[in-house]
């Protein structure tokens, strides 16, 4: 799937070329917004135990609890990805 950046440069290329309205434009950018933000709660909400949420709106904070080493490890199983491949990136 292509990235929220990748979307939304495609969705002005198709604005300026006029191949959509503005207010198609407003539209699904805010659709794919909303989807994104959608995206990163429901993998933050996984973590569990591992993450407290405060406050709301554009006032939330996530605070992570325990050790980091496990909250790291929880973000790369989320991903799909291995501790051992990041290291391998590095």
């Amino acid at each position: 799937m292509a990235t929220t950046k990748t979307l939304l440069s495609n969705l002005n290329s198709l604005l300026c070329n006029g191949c959509i309205s503005a207010a198609e434009h407003k539209r699904i950018k805010s659709r794919i917004h909303r989807e994104e933000t959608a995206r990163e709660e429901a993998a933050i909400e996984s973590l569990g135990d591992f993450v407290s949420i405060k406050g709301s709106g554009a006032q939330t904070r996530y605070l992570f609890n325990g050790e980091l080493p496990e909250v790291v490890e929880a973000m790369f199983e989320l991903n799909g990805e291995s501790v051992e491949d990041e290291a391998a990136e590095s």
